[in-house]
This record gives structure tokens, sequence and C-alpha cells, in this order.
């Protein structure tokens, strides 16, 4: 069977190579005939489903969509669910109690779907085709999943669930362009999301919503063990009693959006003389530096710099342990906010940009602290050319540019304002 699909992947590949063109409805022509001769389009009477889970999105993405695996799971509750996750995100779903099983896989949906060809054809010999699922999901809604539609259509899945690019016409006067293509046509069932739900967290939920299911909990989760609350622990060695923990959390996806260190540090230091505070700096170790920095700046005693030193997971157990999150907007961000924490948010996009199709270009409202008691500290207005262009996040430039108007004492007063005073 497996190598009677490949006969055919490899036909295709060679329709392809001499139209010099890659052509996803080519793909359909080719193997929508072997899926049906080999029995991927029938239901088995009382068969379990098995559902495949495609996001293969960062840190704070799988965050916001913990809800949408709750809520699957309620929805399929004798399902055998897989998801496809990356190698770093894995650690953190190895422990997600509503899926049976995380594959990580190496597939860059930022490069073009051409590009990830080979590595989907592998994973599908090595791991998919052999469970024949009944269906997929992806919650990812943007032109960086037409890969993960592509790769929905060659597992062989019966229905492919997806959010489509259609929903983006919805948020904007004009689309630019068609947007629904032929990589929609690999779908059966593309979800049109409502223009009202602008948050990632509610969008990622509306696909069980659009198939007649009901959502109980849209709260999102964090999960952790025991071993990582161990390794917190001590990590966390020394910390002073009756003192409230801060998590700084110094790490972003982009250079853009990291607020310049120097000024965390004239935050920190304002706090500590209007009370009893130490702080826990945290992020990757793309921010090695930036720790180091910190804890020389900083008084002996009043930081413990994890930054790259902790685990996934461990620095989830970590926060469980402090008090509040100051930061940027970063996968961790989020994990406070599902622990519960209050959080004040760094953001690169000034005020006057956030009105500019929120739905679709401002991250203040697609990622916002989800479920939680927040503070958003954002720039009065753009600087330089990100005044007049259109731009995700509100600020065109590759480096902290936006972002470096916020005044330190605007975080001082967003920490005293979210603890109440002290």
């Amino acid at each position: 069977m497996m190598s009677n699909l490949m006969e055919h992947v490899r036909r295709w590949q060679e329709k392809c190579r001499l139209a010099g063109e890659f052509l996803p409805e080519l793909l359909m022509k080719e193997m929508e005939p072997v899926f049906r001769a080999e029995g991927y389009r029938e239901k088995l009477p009382g068969g379990q489903e098995k559902i495949l889970i495609l996001n293969l999105n960062a840190i704070g993405d799988n965050i916001l969509y913990s809800a949408f695996y709750r809520e699957l799971r309620r929805a399929y509750p004798r399902a055998f669910i897989t998801l496809l996750s990356k190698p770093l995100v894995a650690q953190m779903m190895e422990l997600c109690p509503y899926v049976n099983r995380v594959l990580p896989v190496k597939i860059d949906i930022t490069a073009p779907p051409e590009r990830n060809v080979p590595l989907m054809i592998q994973l599908c010999a090595e791991a998919l085709w052999k469970e024949h699922y009944t269906m997929t999901f992806c919650t990812q809604w943007s032109d960086e999943k037409r890969s993960l539609n592509f790769l929905s259509y060659l597992s062989g899945a019966q229905e492919r669930i997806a959010i489509s690019d259609s929903s983006i016409k919805a948020c904007l006067p004009s689309s630019g362009g068609e947007l629904l293509d032929q990589w929609e046509n690999l779908l059966t069932h593309p979800v049109i999301t409502p223009p009202s739900l602008m948050h990632e967290a509610g969008r990622a939920l509306y696909p069980l919503v659009d198939l007649g299911f009901d959502i109980a909990d849209d709260r999102t989760e964090v999960w952790f063990d025991g071993r990582d609350d161990f390794l917190a622990q001590q990590l966390l060695t020394g910390v002073p009693e009756n003192a409230v923990g801060i998590a700084v959390g110094i790490g972003a996806g982009g250079a853009g959006r990291k607020y310049p260190v120097e000024k965390y540090v004239q935050a920190m230091q304002q706090l500590l003389a209007q009370g009893k505070f130490f702080f826990v700096a945290l992020g990757g170790a793309a921010e090695r530096a930036d720790g180091q920095f910190i804890e020389k700046q900083m008084p002996q005693g009043t930081v413990w710099n994890l930054v790259g030193r902790a685990e996934l997971r461990t620095t989830f157990a970590v926060l469980s342990h402090l008090q509040l999150y100051l930061g940027n907007d970063t996968g961790i961000m989020h994990a406070a906010c599902a622990l519960g924490m209050p959080v004040a948010v760094v953001y690169r996009e000034a005020v006057d940009k956030s009105k500019d199709f929120p739905g679709v270009f401002s991250e203040v409202t697609r990622f916002a602290p989800w479920r939680a008691k927040a503070i958003a500290l954002q720039p009065e207005h753009a600087l330089g050319a990100c005044r007049d262009e259109l731009a995700y996040g509100g600020c065109r430039e590759p480096k902290a540019h936006c972002i470096c108007q916020i005044p330190s004492e605007e975080l001082v007063e967003a920490v005293l304002r979210l603890l109440g005073g002290k």
C-alpha cells in the first residue's frame, strides 16, 4: 500500500517538474483515485476517530490553542488524537492530557510549500499513512499555513478542516487580490470565521463551533510535572521571603519586539526603591548576554538570572512560584496568563497603529493577554516611516524602534497598579 502511494506521489512530482510549476490541483488529480482505492475515503463502521492536529507554531500560539485541544477532546472523547509540533514545543505538549501522541517535526511553515515537500512525503510514509486519519485540524490563520493544507491532504485524511484565508476579507475593506485559491481546494471544510473574532484564542476555537459543538471553557493551560517543579525550586534557591517575585521576560520572536534591556534595569531599580521585590530574568539562549547585563547592573541578591538556563516546562514551574509577569510579548507571557498571573506587557505597536484593521494587523488585539489581569504598555505614536506604512505589529523596523519610546516609569506604574499599590 505504502509503495503504491509513494509511486503516485512521485508521478505528481514529475508532472510538476514537466509543468515547471508547483501545482496542488495536480496532486488531487493524481492522489484522489489511489486514496479511494486504498480505503482512505471510507469510514469503518464503529471505528475509532483518528484526528491529526497540524500546529507547527511557536510556544505562545500553542498556549493560546490549549483551549482548542481541551475542547476538541471534549467533542471527541474516544478519538485517538495526534499533534504535529515543533521540537521545542513538543517538550511542552508531551504532558498535554488532551492528545494521545505528539510528533515533533522540523518543517518550516514560513518557507514556500515546495521546499517542504520532501520532508512532508517522508513524514507521511513513516508516520501518517499507516494511521488512516479520519480528520485533520489546522487552527492557524495566515499564508504560512499553505504547507499545512498540503500536508493535510497528503496525509490521506478523510476530512480536512482549517480556517479559510477568505476570513481575512471580512476584516479588510479590500482583500488586495483573490486569497481563496487552489490551496483551499485541498480541504474538505474551509472555515470562515466572523470578523468579530479577532483574538487568536477565540479564532482557534471557531472550527469546533462551526462543526456544531458548544465551547464549555475557553481558558488556556500549560502543563508541567513534579520533576519540573523540583528543578524550578532548585533554580529559585535563596529567593527572599515576604518579597514579591516578578518574572522579567526579555525574549521575543523578533528584535523589534524587544524592549531595551537597559530600560528594564531602570524599571527594576525604581521598583526596588518602592518595595520589597526580587526579579527572575527569563529568556532563551539568544538573550544570554542581556541576562548577564541585568545581573551585573542590579544589586546582589535581587535578580535570579535564568536566561537560557531553564527548559520550557521548568520555566512554567518557575512562573508558578512568582507573583507577576513584566516583559515582552512572548510565549512566556502567555504561559503566565494561563497560570493566572497578572501581566504587564510591553508592545512595539503604537496606540495610533492599533486601529489599522486590528483583526489582521494588530498584535495587541490578536495576541493580547487572554483571560488575565493585564496592562498593555504601548508607545503613543509610531515613529518615522512606521507612521504611514501598514505593517503587522505597527512597526516595520527589524530592530527595537517604536517600542523604545515607552518610559521605564510606565512599567513601574503598571506593576504597582497590578499589585494593588504594593
